[in-house]
């Protein structure tokens, strides 16, 4: 039987090209990550935005999103 993968918000942020380039960044470094929007009802550069990885990967993508100075 397969395990379904769990995500973990590694973090928050203000619109979608942030959270593009944050998430551009994870994928090129080889994390499994994706971008959720929060809201349905804002466009994209007025809404928040969760980047999630694998849990087994969260730790160590939250800690290149620091490194790099992506996290404000």
């Amino acid at each position: 039987m397969k395990k379904a993968a769990h995500w973990t918000v590694i973090h928050m942020t203000r619109g979608q090209v942030r959270a593009e380039e944050i998430l551009q960044v994870l994928q090129a470094e080889g994390f499994m990550a994706r971008m959720q929007q929060m809201s349905r009802a804002m466009s994209g550069e007025e809404n928040d935005f969760e980047i999630l990885c694998l849990q087994s990967e969260a730790q160590e993508a939250h800690q290149l999103l620091i490194e790099r100075g992506l996290l404000l």
